[in-house]
């Protein structure tokens, strides 16, 4: 119950304000809170009241304002906004003095359909179906709740209705759970709260009608599921900020989707699109549109008059070429084109200065023009798969350049030129005809990453040892017979791939490559490895297949780190002693070694899960192979087994076993898949996948 102290609080706040905010400056906000705070401390004042819903009543009623959605004492500031902030606050002030003169008794929980019944525009009881329930709730609370269900029963809701969408909307969010423990309170207040929701990838078929009660949501992802329709019932969802749909059959999108005008990300990719409806232009706000892997044969020009977009893809369309107006889109950072059908790189796009990514692999240009210098903001450029033979040198202008993708071209140089990129980190020229890389690449000392396999190289410049930032350096398939230089230059080196190539011998210092994690060395003519490969503590992957080795290398078993060994086709007929030592190896393949038995050193290898052995002359397995209890695969193509010891039940973990091109009888076969229930048994030879 109300006593005489409050009415001497508000008295006192009106005429000194300045001694009961402590001196602060007055706002409307400060008033605001203060008055709750001394509500709080009332002994009447309980979670279950509906006292700003009261006072909004009040209030209305007495400035004749409508009553909806919007409550006391935001409601002052929505209906009276224009109003000075000295005269908002005695509004808020006389409005809490009044209603509490006219309800001494205030404390009793009390919601009457009467205090609503007040003339006036009330959206509510004009259609009281028209929005959602949530309209009449206070907090999240369950208390709360009860009084908001409570409240739109008397204003005439079907609140068995509502309770009904409430189910089946939270059944159709977590169709993988078990929601029938769920109390029905909680489920209204994690619908109410939402604001987040992802659904990715749950095989949907279909978005019920009861989203539009998602209406503090502002990130909806519905992406990769068999959604072929969206319900008009998204444009109650007015506070989206991003709506992910790529990945559906969607052919088309509702008109209701151009009314979300807060949306700031549409994701439309892979939705079988064959055009974009001119109304996208109302949405105003967007800053990123994704429309890749649809079935667009024009570029839709209303795009043209989203000013405020930053991030635009069309990539995989059959778009030929894109209007002018695209340079309208002056704010525009990031512009996807790749794999469309250009034949020339679009004029346009040499007026979008602010560009800092532009992907256009993919598609048949044949020439840049001196133009592109314009893009001085340009930090990724994505060119691969084209039919370039040349570039202006003016390509090589772009100093803020960081990533640039030539792969799969028809470059048969690179000019001195390139040196000007200087923040280059990240160069990708492989595919292509180059016979040499020019001396001024070694100017590009920030690079990171460099890729030139693929080309028809035969030696590389010594300039090279100036890029000792270097992570990643990738001279697969071209004509090396050696590298000139001592690999210690590159401290920082972590990935080598050098494979495919016609080295007999590594380079001096590779041991001093501390970082280095993964070597590959297949395809040369090596016939031995440097003993100080051993110090390379950190490398969990080797791969030196085809080459010329006749002894295992011993430094290889020194190699604390080592996960991953690939040593098939060469001339091994036997492993050492020391392989034992490698106790942390998981995968092994000696496929196309002349082996004729399994060494027992290998039956040591406890952690082994993988192990190849196709084509190594075997005609039976040691009763120790029941060792590698870990086994996940055995490949055991292509030998002279004519049965498997009984040891091999002992492989449990076994998924894949290959038995075809073995003089295997059908009894035998049968035996063993008896003795590995659970273990796939490959009889005829499967395509086979890149290690």
């Amino acid at each position: 119950m109300i006593n005489e102290s409050i009415f001497q609080w508000i008295d006192c706040l009106k005429k000194r304000p300045s001694m009961i905010l402590s001196g602060k400056p007055i706002t409307y906000q400060r008033v605001r809170d203060y008055i709750e705070g001394y509500l709080s401390g009332l002994d009447t004042w309980t979670v279950d009241t509906n006292i700003y819903k009261d006072m909004t009543y009040y209030f209305a009623k007495k400035h004749r304002k409508p009553f909806g959605s919007v409550y006391f004492p935001a409601y002052i500031l929505h209906f009276y906004g224009d109003k000075t902030e000295q005269e908002q606050i005695t509004m808020l002030l006389e409005t809490v003095e009044g209603y509490f003169r006219e309800n001494p008794d205030w404390g009793r929980n009390h919601i009457l359909k009467e205090q609503y019944d007040f003339v006036g525009s009330n959206p509510l009881q004009s259609n009281p179906n028209q929005l959602n329930v949530f309209d009449l709730f206070q907090s999240e609370k369950k208390e709360t709740i009860q009084l908001g269900l409570d409240a739109a029963k008397a204003l005439g809701f079907d609140i068995e209705h509502f309770q009904a969408d409430m189910e089946l909307l939270y059944a159709w969010i977590y169709s993988k759970e078990d929601i029938s423990e769920i109390d029905l309170f909680e489920k209204i207040q994690t619908i109410h709260t939402k604001e987040s929701l992802g659904l990715l990838c749950r095989d949907l078929s279909n978005v019920p009608p009861q989203i539009k009660y998602l209406q503090k949501a502002t990130y909806i992802n519905l992406q990769c599921n068999q959604i072929s329709s969206i319900p008009e019932e998204i444009a109650y969802l007015q506070e989206v900020v991003s709506l992910l749909l790529s990945d559906n059959p969607l052919c088309q999108i509702p008109v209701e989707v151009w009314e979300l005008r807060k949306l700031k990300r549409l994701f439309l990719n892979n939705t079988q699109l064959t055009t974009v409806s001119s109304n996208i232009r109302e949405l105003t706000q967007l800053e990123e549109l994704e429309l890749s892997g649809n079935k667009l044969t024009t570029f839709p020009i209303e795009i043209c008059d989203l000013y405020k977009l930053k991030d635009l893809s069309i990539s995989e369309n059959p778009v030929t070429e894109l209007p002018e107006q695209l340079a309208n889109l002056t704010q525009l950072q990031s512009l996807s084109i790749s794999r469309c059908q250009f034949e020339g790189f679009p004029e346009v796009i040499y007026q979008l200065q602010n560009l800092g990514s532009l992907y256009a692999e993919g598609n048949q240009l044949q020439s840049l023009s001196h133009k592109i210098q314009n893009l001085k903001y340009l930090r990724s450029l994505h060119l691969s798969d084209n039919q370039l033979s040349s570039l202006p040198d003016e390509c090589f202008s772009l100093s803020g350049l960081m990533y640039m993708d030539l792969s799969e071209n028809q470059l048969y140089e690179l000019p001195a030129s390139i040196e000007g990129l200087t923040e280059l980190r990240d160069l990708d020229i492989s595919s292509n005809q180059l016979t040499s890389l020019p001396a001024e690449i070694g100017r590009l000392i920030d690079l990171m990453d460099l890729n030139v396999s693929n080309n028809q190289l035969e030696t590389i410049p010594m300039e090279l040892v100036n890029l000792t930032e270097l992570r990643y350096l990738t001279l697969s398939e071209n004509h090396l017979k050696e590298i000139p230089f001592a690999m210690d230059r590159f401290p920082e080196l972590q990935y080598f791939f050098v494979d495919g190539n016609q080295l007999s011998s590594l380079p001096e210092g590779i041991g001093k490559l501390t970082k280095l994690q993964s070597i590959t060395l297949y395809n040369n003519n090596l016939t031995s490895l440097p003993d100080d490969i051993a110090n390379l503590n950190k490398v969990y992957y080797l791969d030196i297949s085809d080459n010329q080795f006749r002894e295992f290398p011993i430094a290889v078993t020194k190699m604390v780190k080592l996960e991953s060994l690939h040593m098939r086709g060469n001339q091994l007929i036997n492993l050492p002693e020391e392989v034992k030592n490698m106790t942390g190896l998981l995968k092994l393949s000696l496929d196309y070694n002349p082996l004729q038995t399994l060494p027992l050193v290998i039956t040591l290898l406890s952690q082994l899960r993988y192990l190849k052995l196709q084509s190594t002359g075997l005609h039976e397995l040691p009763a120790e192979i029941g060792n590698l209890t870990q086994l996940e695969e055995l490949d055991l193509s292509h030998n002279h087994l004519t049965d498997l010891p009984t040891e091999i039940t002992n492989l449990q973990q076994l998924e894949k076993l290959y038995l075809y091109g073995n003089p295997m009888s059908d009894e035998t076969i049968a035996k063993i898949q008896s003795w590995l229930p659970n273990c796939e048994i490959i009889l005829q030879p499967e395509v086979e996948e890149e290690e």
